[in-house]
């Protein structure tokens, strides 16, 4: 397993993470039963062989499966006996919880709320990475990176990071940050796939530059593009190629070639298939 900076950050993250979004009982939260139904002891088993392999970071979130993510993962911790400086934990808030006008957002009172929710279910003291779950259009964002600078400042959050925000929101915090010496963002959560590779305009540059962390979410997306490539594949190669491009494109490997994304390994092509 490789390890990388998070961000610029001295904190060391595996290349590869777990995921927790399909932990929970089918149903719960905003999850139908195709996509949560990991249970506790199969949790447990995915936790155990993840270690084994070198990954140190587990992510989830309040919303994943109604909280059932988080208590899982929690468990796991506890009855695993693992020890709390050898694993990374990654949390995250903003999408609703609950039936109130305040059981979501990144202001404050619910980001106050739901971090100690989340660290009930995890039965932790604190969390490695906490991520605000959204762009929130009414808060104000030094509101936001306030409430952020006092939990780091509190020791119930390590590092701080967003999900699934714009370049130039992102941009604005940190100014808003240096401006004031809080905590600033260390990590994004963005979507990216081989089908869709939209933050490779704005986003990439911008952590480049600023020394942001990412994490990737929705890569598997390229199951479902890969269906639909093969179907054409077969009539490619009996017409002899694309026009325009030298030679053909005979499989999901040349894809990966003429994106200039190198050549495939083997484990990347069994995953393909």
């Amino acid at each position: 397993m490789r390890y990388n900076q998070l961000g610029r950050t001295g904190l060391f993250v595996s290349e590869m993470t777990i995921g927790t979004m399909t932990f929970g009982e089918p149903g719960k939260g905003y999850f139908d039963k195709n996509i949560a139904g990991v249970l506790q002891s199969q949790a447990e088993e995915l936790i155990r062989i993840a270690l084994d392999a070198g990954i140190n970071l587990i992510d989830t979130a309040d919303m994943y499966s109604a909280g059932q993510s988080e208590s899982i993962v929690g468990r796991a911790l506890r009855n695993m006996k693992i020890k709390r400086s050898d694993i990374l934990i990654a949390t995250k808030g903003y999408i609703q919880v609950g039936r109130g006008p305040n059981d979501r957002g990144a202001s404050r009172a619910h980001i106050l709320d739901a971090v100690k929710a989340s660290l009930d279910r995890l039965q932790l003291d604190y969390v490695d990475l906490y991520q605000i779950h959204g762009s929130d259009p009414v808060t104000p964002l030094d509101e936001t990176l306030r409430v952020l600078d006092d939990l780091v400042s509190q020791g119930l959050v390590r590092y701080i990071g967003v999900s699934n925000w714009s370049a130039w929101k992102m941009a604005k915090a940190l100014g808003i940050s240096e401006r004031y010496g809080w905590a600033r963002i260390d990590s994004t959560q963005s979507y990216y796939s081989i089908a869709g590779r939209d933050i490779e305009r704005e986003i990439v540059p911008l952590l480049t530059e600023d020394k942001i962390g990412l994490l990737i979410w929705g890569n598997h997306a390229i199951r479902a593009s890969v269906g639909a490539m093969r179907k054409t594949f077969a009539q490619i190669r009996k017409d002899g190629g694309i026009h325009g491009v030298e030679g053909s494109i005979a499989s999901v490997e040349d894809v990966f070639d003429l994106q200039g994304m190198g050549k495939v390994k083997d484990d990347e092509k069994r995953f393909l298939r």
